[in-house]
């Protein structure tokens, strides 16, 4: 799972760990990435909202990466 590149080619290798929990959203969905954006806002402070989109964003990513390694597998 190429997630720390990824997160360095978005400009942030903080958002690694929401790239890797989106590819496992894809594969194991027990949650959706509107669930996970709407706690993260319950719980980050104002000051942090700007970044939900990143982490929004992230979730995608991580999706995009899973969805395309699923499909080599078959």
């Amino acid at each position: 799972m190429p997630a720390t590149t990824e997160a360095l080619l978005m400009k942030n290798a903080k958002i690694m760990n929401m790239i890797m929990l989106g590819a496992y959203l894809e594969l194991r969905p027990v949650v959706s990435n509107d669930a996970i954006i709407e706690a993260l806002s319950k719980v980050l402070p104002e000051k942090y909202h700007h970044l939900l989109a990143i982490n929004r964003q992230a979730l995608e990513k991580g999706e995009a990466i899973a969805r395309e390694a699923k499909g080599q597998l078959v």
